[in-house]
């Protein structure tokens, strides 16, 4: 077995290449030489406080360090665990505190590790935050709307080098990156604003108003050119053919309501004109029959001599037989003679003839009114007039 290949040097300033060097197998005086235990102290003390630059090449020289020191501290733990194996409870003893002083050396290694990435989390996260910044001012600085932010990845320039210079500043490069996603921003909310334009106007071709807006789209406003034109005919058509069956049935609901206007109008104008006749009629009718009962009273008073009683119930003439009406063909209609103007409508007038058997003792006034008890009201109205045939 060999011994080290180097003895450490006093200077602080030794680099730690020249002080963790060990031979590849285990010495033979690895137990009884102090010489290592001297070697492993100053491994420890050089390793204790290391400090690297925050850069690539400082990321590169900490990561070797540490591999040395890895490799170093892996040796003597081996050497240890092989001499302790052939040795006594003594060896046992001097095994832990060698063990101890390896712990001490891996755990300055991990603390140069962890000092490092700290500071290098600290620093991505500095040029992150200037990035953001800068991101922010270029596309205030080119009139870009919040809606239109896109979401930037940043991570091309996000590294410890090239992005900012050693005063803090974003390099040209960082910056060019920056301008570049503000001017693609400005782009994309030119291209979308003008589509206003463009729906503005294609609605006002087609007469459509209020127009379409952003809404009717969906995500297809913001999609390429091809799809929004295609879903802007679409849109188009259906509005259009939307506001035609609109246009038709509020056609045909003016005309529904225009008739009922002109419905009722008319059933009222019937309604009146018909209460009218039969007011007439009615009028007529009592006059008729006060007449009638006023020329049988004269007539019975003659007979009877006295002006009082009914000549029937006197028992001077027997009471009217029953008239049974025998209704004959009804005889050609004349022409209509409107009496009451009626849109829709028209008067007729036409004659029917009736043959009753009657006693000698009744009168022809007589048979009227029987008559005119076996019709319905409706046919008094409509009755102008009585006729005998002689």
């Amino acid at each position: 077995m060999s011994t080290m290949n180097a003895i450490l040097k006093e200077e602080p300033t030794q680099e730690l290449s020249t002080i963790l060097v060990i031979a590849d197998q285990l010495p033979v005086d690895f137990y009884s030489n102090p010489v290592y235990d001297k070697n492993l102290d100053t491994a420890i003390e050089a390793t204790a406080n290391l400090v690297y630059n925050l850069d690539d090449s400082g990321e590169k020289l900490a990561k070797s360090d540490a591999t040395s020191i890895n490799k170093f501290a892996t040796l003597y733990d081996k050497f240890i665990a092989a001499t302790y194996k052939g040795q006594t409870e003594e060896v046992g003893r001097w095994r832990d505190s060698k063990k101890a002083k390896t712990k001490l050396l891996l755990a300055n290694r991990q603390r140069l590790i962890d000092q490092f990435a700290e500071k290098r989390l600290e620093k991505i996260a500095e040029i992150t935050e200037t990035l953001t910044k800068e991101l922010l001012l270029r596309r205030i600085e080119k009139g870009v709307k919040e809606e239109f932010f896109s979401t930037a990845d940043l991570s091309p320039v996000i590294k410890l080098t090239g992005t900012m210079t050693d005063g803090g500043a974003l390099t040209k490069k960082a910056k060019d990156f920056i301008s570049a996603i503000a001017a693609n921003d400005l782009a994309e909310q030119n291209r979308i604003e003008g589509r206003y334009l463009i729906l503005e106007n294609r609605c006002l071709r087609a007469d459509i108003n209020p127009p379409l807006t952003k809404a009717h789209f969906g995500t297809v406003f913001y999609a390429s050119d091809e799809f929004f034109n295609e879903k802007l005919e679409e849109l188009i058509a259906t509005e259009v053919e939307r506001r035609a069956e609109m246009e038709a049935r509020i056609i045909k609901q003016q005309e529904a309501q225009k008739q009922r206007e002109l419905d009722a109008a008319l059933k009222a104008q019937q309604a009146e004109a018909d209460r009218i006749a039969k007011a007439a009629a009615q009028k007529e009718f009592a006059e008729k029959q006060a007449a009638l009962r006023a020329e049988q009273a004269k007539k019975d008073a003659e007979k009877s001599g006295s002006y009082g009683g009914s000549s029937y119930s006197s028992g001077l003439y027997p009471a009217p037989e029953k008239v049974e009406p025998v209704p004959l063909p009804i005889k050609k209609q004349e022409e209509a003679t409107p009496s009451v103007a009626r849109p829709g409508k028209r008067t007729v007038r036409f004659t029917a003839e009736f043959e009753v058997v009657v006693s000698d003792r009744v009168s022809n006034k007589g048979v009227e009114d029987h008559f005119l008890t076996q019709i319905s009201d409706k046919l008094k109205l409509a009755l102008k007039k009585v006729e005998f045939v002689k």
